[in-house]
């Protein structure tokens, strides 16, 4: 993916990229800033077509916004002047949904996942937890095949990112969603993914892969992922791959 600067010059934010996404798995992209994660993530969910090369979803090119993905975003982005529920219900509206239809719809996501009760609270109401939980049931109520988080927790306190990535691991998990994460944060990634993918180099690259298989006494959540023998070595063979391009921002 490359851009033309104002003075006419060329730059090449990604070049060379390659990697796949399996149904159903949770795969985490990682880089130093600057890197282009944002700019795959656009490319991914169709809001730009790469310079060379193609996005497909099931092998099918990506010329645009697909029903099939749906993302989210750092900034919740939810429609001051609508209730919790009508910021749900707005994706299903506009696919053609009555509002009746898409309030029942919402509704039920609202009683899974812990927000029952705040329907009709609008969004200064609402902590920025419970914005960001709005948030993620406002992408998930159409049913995507592609779930994109771009760095959906990095605007919260501590304790609040914790719960929310156990709500997200748990939700996506059970949704059975495709889902990539976006985040500089390597724990993060380590914590919630089935597999992490390492970009570096300018342009950006993928300059290693690593499959997440930890060793758990229970269900695995971002808790007790975090106690895994194997979390301490992966997230530090991570972040020596990432070093030397961190070193040269």
């Amino acid at each position: 993916m490359s851009f033309v600067r104002p003075n006419g010059t060329v730059h090449t934010v990604i070049e060379g990229l390659d990697f796949a996404v399996a149904p159903g798995e949770f795969v985490g992209i990682v880089g130093p800033s600057g890197s282009g994660k944002s700019t795959i993530f656009n490319c991914i969910a169709g809001l730009l077509a790469p310079t060379h090369g193609t996005v497909a979803l099931d092998g099918i090119v990506v010329g645009g916004p697909s029903d099939a993905v749906a993302y989210m975003l750092q900034k919740d982005l939810l429609l001051p002047w609508r209730t919790a529920l009508d910021n749900v219900t707005l994706g299903l509206e506009i696919r053609g949904h009555t509002r009746r239809a898409a309030r029942l719809i919402a509704h039920d996501y609202f009683v899974r996942y812990g927000l029952a009760g705040r329907e009709d609270a609008l969004p200064r109401q609402l902590s920025g937890g419970m914005r960001q939980r709005v948030a993620l049931i406002r992408t998930l109520v159409v049913e995507p095949r592609l779930v994109m988080l771009d760095e959906p927790f990095s605007a919260l306190d501590y304790q609040t990112r914790t719960l929310l990535q156990s709500d997200v691991a748990r939700i996506v998990r059970e949704t059975g969603c495709t889902t990539i994460l976006v985040t500089h944060d390597i724990e993060e990634a380590v914590a919630l993914c089935d597999r992490v993918v390492v970009l570096g180099g300018t342009p950006a690259r993928v300059i290693a892969e690593h499959d997440v298989t930890l060793t758990l006494d229970g269900p695995r959540t971002p808790l007790s992922a975090r106690e895994a023998p194997e979390f301490g070595p992966l997230h530090r063979r991570i972040w020596a791959e990432l070093a030397p391009a961190e070193h040269t921002v």
